[in-house]
């Protein structure tokens, strides 16, 4: 029978490794303080994520016993809410006298993200070279990493954004600024697989919300209609699956746990039932859906 054996090797110093903060960018290449980052998520666009290594490859190397080694850098991310986990940088260093300034640099799309992203960065030994002491890494082996995670917007789930010209499809009216799917066929499916919103790249609409204008204003109103918009959807979906909601459980960031959730925040103390009923009267759904939207709209609160 054999048994697996794991051996302590050597690791580099703190003052070998100096890893600094995170730092985002936008699509112009301006950098966005953290706190604006998550304060200010839209639903288009990208970031760029940057981090710099500060790395004295030639005492990480002598430190960990393979002096005339090779060092692997990885970053990889990942998006706590969609689950989607990529590469965003790598790279090989060989000895080098001094210190060397490492960027690790990568465009990540809104699209793919929501919830937070997490970051894990971490260097590796790919060549031992010529020569190595017994408690030298291995080969492969990782002798240094750092975890982070930066949340995005304010931490909630955020669905799939699909651009698309209304144009060209023959199931989408020309005219249309945006259309939002939601496949409530099982109520247990996960929110972010669905729901999609499908935005029309032909429309002004989708330019404001993807780029700066002259006026701030204008991106900040476009969306705040957005917004109110997918709301009045999904409490209009949830209306149609009032028993089930009233009466089922489900398992958080679940389509059915959203659409709950989403009644709750905007007919708070009513029964799914009782907010269906409402809609016989749509003067009256209108004005106490625009009182449950009140808390959303704080500059005009």
């Amino acid at each position: 029978m054999s048994t697996s054996r794991y051996l302590p090797y050597l690791t580099p110093s703190a003052q070998a490794v100096v890893s600094l903060p995170w730092v985002m960018k936008d699509e112009r290449g301006r950098t966005v303080p953290p706190d604006d980052f998550a304060r200010a998520w839209s639903y288009v666009g990208s970031t760029v994520f940057e981090r710099r290594l500060l790395l004295d490859t030639d005492a990480i190397l002598r430190e960990v016993g393979c002096p005339e080694g090779e060092i692997g850098i990885m970053c990889t991310w990942r998006s706590t809410g969609s689950g989607i986990r990529e590469n965003l940088a790598a790279g090989r260093l060989k000895p080098y006298d001094g210190t060397t300034d490492v960027i690790l640099s990568g465009s990540i799309p809104h699209v793919m993200l929501s919830g937070a992203v997490e970051f894990r960065t971490r260097l590796c030994l790919t060549d031992q070279g010529g020569t190595s002491l017994p408690l030298s890494p291995p080969r492969g082996a990782v002798f240094w990493e750092i975890r982070e995670s930066i949340p995005i917007g304010d931490g909630t789930l955020r669905f799939p954004i699909v651009e698309v010209a209304f144009g060209d499809r023959s199931d989408l009216p020309r005219g249309a600024r945006w259309r939002l799917e939601v496949n409530a066929e099982t109520l247990d499916a996960h929110a972010l697989h669905a729901i999609t919103l499908f935005v029309n790249s032909d429309a002004p609409l989708f330019q404001h919300l993807r780029d700066d204008t002259d006026d701030p204003g204008i991106g900040a109103i476009h969306r705040r209609y957005l917004e109110g918009d997918i709301r009045r959807q999904l409490v209009l979906v949830a209306t149609a699956h009032a028993d089930a909601l009233d009466e089922g459980s489900f398992e958080a960031e679940s389509l059915g746990e959203l659409l709950r959730h989403v009644l709750e925040l905007h007919f708070p103390g009513m029964t799914a039932q009782s907010v269906r009923e409402l809609l016989e009267d749509p003067s009256e759904f209108d004005v106490r859906l625009q009182a449950g939207m009140r808390r959303f709209w704080s500059e005009s609160a």
